[in-house]
């Protein structure tokens, strides 16, 4: 399974540091809407949503309103 997380940073062991201990294929991508157009299908997509919980909010609106058989992740703070 594949695994691609959006967030702002260059690593997803910012977001996830635990991530790095399964052996998932793990793509980093910014976030943005068009950045999943490439993405194949089978794919889990995690939204880092730790600071900009609005923005990330309305990513994972427009991406389940135009890919509604993606599935997609937040991952938020204690406080989200």
């Amino acid at each position: 399974m594949a695994c691609v997380v959006l967030l702002s940073g260059d690593s997803a062991d910012d977001a996830l540091p635990s991530l790095a201990l399964l052996t998932h294929d793990v793509r980093v991508l910014a976030p943005d809407l068009s950045a999943l157009t490439d993405v194949p299908g089978g794919t889990v997509v995690l939204v880092d949503a730790r600071t900009r919980l609005a923005q990330a909010r309305t990513l994972c609106i427009s991406a389940a309103a135009t890919m509604p058989d993606l599935p997609l992740v937040g991952v938020v703070t204690e406080g989200g």
